[in-house]
């Protein structure tokens, strides 16, 4: 669940190298989120990791984004 964990620099880079990683290799990441973007962002206090972060699970063309109201 992104948004339960403090985004300190480091567990972001690390959270950073892990995406990519997946990314590079075509590989499946599961994650879940009861915020948007802007919500993350404020909750690891860094708007460009969070959208740097949340942007691999979007324009791979396989990501999925579910909202339930």
């Amino acid at each position: 669940e992104l948004d339960k964990f403090a985004g300190t620099e480091a567990k972001l880079s690390d959270l950073q190298e892990i995406v990519n990683a997946t990314y590079e290799n075509s590989g499946q990441l599961i994650c879940t989120t009861n915020g948007d973007l802007d919500r993350i962002s404020q909750k690891w206090k860094d708007e460009d990791m969070a959208g740097t972060i949340m942007s691999r699970f979007s324009r791979c063309g396989a990501g999925y984004q579910i909202e339930f109201d």
